[in-house]
Order: C-alpha cells, then structure tokens, then sequence
C-alpha cells in the first residue's frame, strides 16, 4: 500500500470514529431522557403546565415518596412526592375556586390546610411543613417528644422524623423546635 491510501484509510477511520461518538452521545441523550419520564413521570418534564406545591426549609435527609391529600369528603388519597419536595396538585384543579381547602399532611409533618380560591392551573405555592408529630395527633406536643426520646438511637421509622435512619438528637430538637405548634394555614403562591 502507498503512503496516500494508508493516509486515507486513516482518514476515513477518524471521520468514523467521530461519527460513532455523536451517534453514542445521542443515544445517551436520548436514555436518559427516558429515564427521567419513567422515574419522575411526565409531570416532571413539563413544570409550567402544573399546579406545583413546593416544600421548603426542611432537613436534607426528609425525603417523603407521597403525601396524604384530602378535599373535605370530596377526595382523599396518597400522592406521589416528586423529587422529595414538589406535589402536582393539577388533577384537582376541579376544586379549584370552590372554596374547599385541600389538606396536605406528609410523614410525621402536620396537615397544612392550603386554600385553593387563589389557585390555577398553572400556580405554584410554596409551603414549609411543620416536622415532628410523630403521633399524627395533629398538634406537636410533650407526647411527640417522649415518644421520640424514648426511640433515640433506634431505627424506629415512625420516630424517625428527618428520615435520616436513625433516631437522634436532631429528630428530638426538630420536635422541640415546633412543639407547641398547630395545623398552619397555607403559604406562598404565584
């Protein structure tokens, strides 16, 4: 072979190998992409179009995979959490303006009553649950704590109130923080 055919081949062979890459890297895009729509579902894709609550200011560790909801006597069932901190709340849009508040109560958090007068179908509220009513009494009192002091250093899920795995000190000033605390009344929307 001639030094211009070897140069060629060459050639040839970079401009595959390149062409391979793209076509790997599309391919990548393209799985991944997937992947997201089957884990988070195609809500998660397309945030503009929904009625998104956000959770704020809570441990990095509390990650709640659902959410009970209720609508008076209207609905009442457990949602899917996205992503640990949003709820889609888009297939009620039907009690939306009615009046009706809708509840949302997450693992060891008290129910936020949220108002829906305000809300579309496009808004997005943001809402900071109050952690530690471990006995779902509805109210953070003397009889959270005991409970939680008493499952320290256990792996006690429904003690565990940050749901870091274990029951510890920091579970046990989360309920101290919010003792005394109350169901609260919404938060912010846009």
């Amino acid at each position: 072979m001639h030094k211009e055919e070897i140069d060629q081949i060459r050639g040839r062979t970079r401009t595959l190998g390149i062409v391979i890459g793209l076509i790997i890297v599309v391919v990548i895009a393209a799985l991944s992409w997937l992947l997201q729509v089957t884990l988070f579902g195609a809500s998660s894709t397309n945030k503009s179009n929904n009625t998104l609550v956000t959770f704020s200011d809570l441990p990095v560790s509390y990650c709640p995979k659902t959410a009970n909801v209720k609508v008076a006597d209207q609905f009442n069932e457990e949602m899917t959490v996205i992503n640990c901190r949003q709820l889609d709340l888009s297939n009620l849009a039907s009690f939306f303006n009615t009046g009706t508040n809708i509840v949302i109560t997450l693992p060891t958090a008290l129910p936020i009553n949220l108002p829906v007068g305000d809300l579309k179908l496009t808004s997005q509220a943001t809402l900071t649950p109050q952690l530690g009513d471990v006995d779902n009494n509805g109210i953070i009192d003397e009889k959270d704590e005991k409970a939680v002091a008493d499952n320290l250093f256990t792996t006690n899920k429904a003690m565990d109130v940050d749901s870091d795995g274990t029951v510890t000190a920091a579970d046990l000033a989360l309920v101290r923080l919010h003792q005394g605390t109350t169901p609260k009344i919404g938060g912010t929307s846009t």
